[in-house]
């Protein structure tokens, strides 16, 4: 097992066992190989792995359940994030 499968299932484990829609790890950037053939394999499962960000040796990838996220995004159309609300309010 290579330290980027270790990394994926550590970090993305609970969002593979259904008890989180997604989940982000920071991998080495050398081993596109292994992180490739896991996303090829997942797919087929309904996740989804994209690289938010490549940054000298390191990258940090966002694994996520598709469908379990469009679930969430539809039971409440009209909620706006808190963290939003929280941006919103402040004047500057």
């Amino acid at each position: 097992m290579s330290e980027t499968e270790f990394a994926i299932g550590r970090y993305c484990g609970v969002t593979f066992a259904g008890l989180k829609v997604a989940s982000m790890v920071n991998l080495r950037r050398g081993e596109r190989d292994v992180v490739v053939r896991l996303a090829r394999g997942f797919r087929r499962r309904g996740f989804c792995f994209v690289c938010l960000r490549a940054c000298g040796e390191r990258r940090v990838l966002y694994v996520y359940h598709e469908e379990r996220l469009r679930g969430l995004q539809r039971r409440r159309p009209g909620d706006v994030h808190p963290l939003r609300r929280r941006w919103n309010d402040i004047k500057i």
